[in-house]
């Protein structure tokens, strides 16, 4: 219904997801000693493992002790660098997003809702102009100022989109 749909937007728009699971993904060492994850907040690490055979078997398993969450719950710190030995060679699994939905977030699915069921009624989707005498009105199609108000602390920067465990901890 429309509540997927404003949901499943907010997430796109955000390049991000927001409830909480679980995830498994697969980097290339960047010969730092900083992995930035894909999904955030992250809440905890399940493995870490390294194998250049991408087979990841329990004897891939790295130290616990050796890593952990750091700066905004989005990046794995580790003691040791992330070294590049081949392509994905490094997995981690761990579980990321909000067990509650920020209420932000929420409202705005739901300011998405409206402007969804108005578009798709009447094509009327908010008021961007009037005339004095109230004979002509421009409605505007774009993404309510609202939305994008109660969104905008939650959208993923278009550089951490584009750079996932390729960075630098400055670009922070």
């Amino acid at each position: 219904g429309f509540v997927d749909a404003a949901s499943a937007w907010a997430e796109a728009y955000c390049n991000r997801k927001f409830a909480q699971a679980t995830y498994t993904h697969q980097f290339d060492g960047n010969d730092t000693r900083y992995l930035l994850l894909r999904e955030y907040p992250v809440t905890s690490i399940t493995t870490l493992k390294q194998d250049d055979t991408w087979a990841f078997g329990s004897g891939t398993v790295q130290d616990a002790a050796d890593y952990r969450i750091y700066r905004d719950s989005m990046l794995v710190r580790r003691c040791a660098v992330f070294q590049y030995t081949s392509a994905l060679a490094w997995q981690v699994v761990y579980v990321a997003g909000f067990a509650t939905i920020p209420m932000d977030v929420q409202q705005a699915v739901l300011e998405m809702v409206k402007f969804i069921y108005y578009a798709r009624n009447d094509r009327r989707t908010g008021l961007a102009a009037k005339s004095k005498l109230g004979e002509n009105a421009a409605y505007d199609s774009n993404v309510p100022p609202v939305v994008a108000a109660l969104l905008a602390k939650h959208v993923r920067p278009a550089y951490l989109a584009d750079r996932l465990a390729v960075f630098t901890p400055e670009l922070l």
